[in-house]
């Protein structure tokens, strides 16, 4: 596959390639959102470290988690990719379960966690609007926040 950009710093995950779900805001997203996993995980002992800002003790994990449920996000600087960040938002099916997350992931060199976590709203508003367009009408999963007015 061929580079959409000419910068030599990008990100180009592998498509199909398993990562751990405490590393990264894709993964700690889906976490927040899916009891029963983000239980299993946390159970699980020891996590994988990806890098030194990747999460591995459970009772931290948990505090975040709690935090992400809140805010309808999670945010995530060096935890899977050393100079990566990102945010995501998760995309629930029409039982209510998440199945997936919108995420938006940058070179922190060119767009530092501070800037890209002021496109949370939007970004919540584009994962509910992927839920409802693919799987059915909009159900309200999260809460509403006082910046999401448009």
């Amino acid at each position: 596959m061929r580079p959409l950009l000419s910068h030599e710093m990008r990100f180009a995950p592998e498509v199909g390639r398993p990562y751990a779900l405490n590393a990264g805001a894709t993964g700690k997203v889906m976490l927040a959102f899916d009891d029963e996993l983000a239980q299993a995980v946390l159970a699980a002992g020891d996590l994988p470290a990806y890098t030194p800002n990747t999460v591995v003790s459970a009772q931290p994990l948990a505090a975040q988690l709690e935090a992400m449920r809140r805010e309808g996000y999670a945010a995530s600087e060096g935890e899977r990719v050393a100079g990566g960040c990102a945010i995501a938002s998760p995309v629930f099916g029409p039982t209510g379960a998440v199945m997936g997350a919108l995420t938006i992931s940058a070179v922190s060199a060119r767009c530092d966690l501070q800037r890209l976590v002021r496109f949370a709203p939007q970004l919540r508003r584009g994962a509910e609007e992927v839920s409802a367009r693919l799987l059915g009408p909009p159900q309200p999963l999260l809460p509403p926040r006082e910046d999401d007015a448009p």
